[in-house]
């Protein structure tokens, strides 16, 4: 599992310890995108609120 992963992007460093598997997310790419595929509409909502200058799909 991946519990804690540190995901490196041009904006800065996202810490997600509530990601338990590597395929809940697809890796950032180099303008600061996360796209996180089993997170409900809310969970997301949250994150983008936490950083706001990430981009989360």
């Amino acid at each position: 599992t991946a519990e804690g992963l540190v995901l490196p992007n041009t904006v800065g460093w996202l810490y997600l310890n509530s990601l338990t598997t590597a395929k809940d997310l697809v890796l950032p790419n180099t303008v600061g995108e996360l796209y996180l595929n089993r997170l409900t509409t809310a969970e997301k909502d949250k994150l983008r609120k936490k950083y706001p200058k990430i981009t989360i799909y």
